[in-house]
């Protein structure tokens, strides 16, 4: 079949058909809805992301209540399922797309999309019901290495993006991949921080801009931080 032919409705009937042969354990050809997901996520079709929506939105509605903490989040369920959509939609579109080589690959990010989405609801809203630690544990859960490694590049693209300063970026990776405190930066890089309180005064410089990322203030959790401080209770989050 030449998908190049079929229009996208005809490819969502045909996906449509497919997934629903794929959850009743027969034979299916993903490779359509793969197709059908390249539209809407590349070519930016409307009409293609509308049936990917209309045929996965019962699979995410499925996650949302199998996440442990959405009975505590006091959210109609479709407010999660439209944000684990949009989450997906904006961190699988366009080039993002290729990291995803295959169905499987791209609901198993919608799948981390929507406890995510859960996840961080809870964290801003009701903090005291779940610490970000755990709540990253759950997002990541089942997720192979190559997987998690994705993901957590993904999300720390817009971080780098939004650093142009090289020093910036550095400080980045020291405090969120390599987990070093402020006093173990300066002892490293003493001509860029003499001191560890020069180290977090350039990081609260730095979360002023990440501040302006709304998945990045949720994720570190930077709404009230606006305070300098020798140690940040969420710097070793990621």
């Amino acid at each position: 079949m030449q998908f190049s032919d079929l229009t996208e409705e005809q490819l969502g009937e045909f996906c449509l058909g497919e997934t629903e042969k794929s959850r009743l354990g027969q034979q299916s050809d993903m490779q359509i809805c793969y197709e059908l997901m390249r539209r809407a996520l590349v070519a930016i079709s409307d009409q293609a992301l509308n049936w990917v929506m209309h045929i996965y939105r019962r699979q995410v509605q499925s996650w949302v209540r199998a996440t442990d903490l959405y009975e505590s989040a006091d959210e109609e369920i479709d407010y999660f399922v439209s944000g684990a959509f949009q989450r997906w939609i904006q961190y699988c579109s366009g080039e993002h797309f290729s990291n995803f080589p295959n169905v499987p690959a791209l609901l198993q990010y919608l799948k981390v999309c929507t406890s995510t989405q859960v996840l961080l609801h809870l964290r801003k809203n009701q903090p005291e019901t779940v610490a970000y630690d755990a709540a990253l544990n759950v997002a990541y859960q089942g997720q192979s290495r190559i997987e998690s490694r994705i993901i957590k590049q993904e999300i720390w693209r817009s971080v780098r993006e939004s650093l142009p300063d090289e020093n910036d970026r550095l400080l980045i990776d020291l405090v969120y991949f390599q987990n070093l405190d402020p006093e173990e930066i300066s002892a490293q890089y003493p001509q860029l921080w003499p001191s560890a309180r020069a180290v977090s005064v350039a990081k609260q410089r730095i979360h002023r801009t990440l501040r302006k990322i709304n998945e990045l203030r949720d994720l570190l959790k930077l709404d009230n931080d606006t305070s300098v401080e020798t140690s940040s209770p969420d710097e070793n989050s990621l």
